[in-house]
């Protein structure tokens, strides 16, 4: 979610960053000129988010079971509180936003790789851009990730650790997102809603 939503409006960078955890190395220099920017995008995203100290203590509330794979489930969390929160991250309804991304995603998806091609069909079919604003939407992503992924399933602890803790996520969140939204904005001159 917040990947699509840091790609602004437009649809080659958001392809891109849609794609960008399925292309390793140089391999996007292989797709069209925006495509690849978008998945440099997508890799300075992440590289900003794990470097990111507020993120580096989410991750500590979920390390026990999660260990490496901690700063994934940190950014499902991060999804959510974006879903919860979007009136104040854009003035278009979070129903109209997802369907319009559906409906560029599916325009694309050509230029998504083999994997991504795969779950692209279940990605439509269980709404899951709409699934991160609720606790059993967020469940059904942390299930279907550990399905095709090698995250590990440990959803329910996942979902104890974010309602057990949801101020202090939540705020550290709104902290978080400030920054990369004034990152992507001024450092990649990508202008959001």
């Amino acid at each position: 979610m917040a990947h699509i939503y840091l790609s602004g409006d437009l649809d080659d960078i958001m392809i891109g960053n849609f794609i960008g955890d399925f292309v390793k190395g140089n391999n996007y220099i292989k797709y069209p000129e925006q495509i690849g920017k978008g998945i440099i995008l997508h890799r300075k995203i992440d590289s900003f988010t794990d470097k990111h100290p507020v993120t580096r203590t989410c991750k500590t509330y979920i390390n026990p079971q999660y260990g490496k794979y901690a700063g994934i489930v940190v950014d499902i969390f991060y999804d959510h509180f974006l879903a919860t929160n979007w009136k104040h991250y854009s003035s278009v309804p979070l129903k109209d936003f997802v369907i319009q991304k559906y409906t560029i995603l599916s325009a694309y998806d050509y230029y998504f790789p083999q994997d991504v091609k795969a779950f692209f069909p279940y990605f439509l079919e269980s709404n899951w851009l709409n699934a991160y604003s609720t606790f059993d939407g967020l469940g059904t992503v942390l299930q279907n990730m550990s399905g095709r992924t090698s995250l590990p399933d440990y959803s329910s602890y996942a979902i104890k650790i974010l309602k057990d803790n949801y101020d202090f996520l939540g705020k550290s969140f709104y902290s978080f997102f400030k920054e990369i939204i004034f990152f992507v904005e001024s450092e990649l001159s990508i202008k959001l809603f």
